[in-house]
C-alpha cells in the first residue's frame, strides 16, 4: 500500500481535459494527444505555467 499526500492546494477554476485539448499552446503535451491514457505523464515547465494561467492561478 502507498500513502499519497496532497501537499498543494486546489485550483480556483477547474481545468478540464477538454479545455486543455482546445488550447493550441498545449497541443504538443502528451496528455492531450490521441492514444495516451491518463496515468502519470511528464509535463514541461511551459505547459505547467499555461495550465496555471488557465486555472486563474497566475
Amino acid at each position: 500500500m502507498v500513502d499519497v499526500l496532497f501537499p498543494g492546494r486546489k485550483f480556483s477554476n477547474i481545468v478540464t481535459l477538454r479545455a486543455m485539448k482546445a488550447e493550441k499552446r498545449l497541443s504538443d503535451m502528451r496528455l492531450v494527444q490521441r492514444g495516451n491514457r491518463l496515468p502519470i505523464l511528464p509535463v514541461s515547465d511551459r505547459e505547467w505555467r499555461h495550465i496555471l494561467k488557465m486555472a486563474g492561478e497566475v
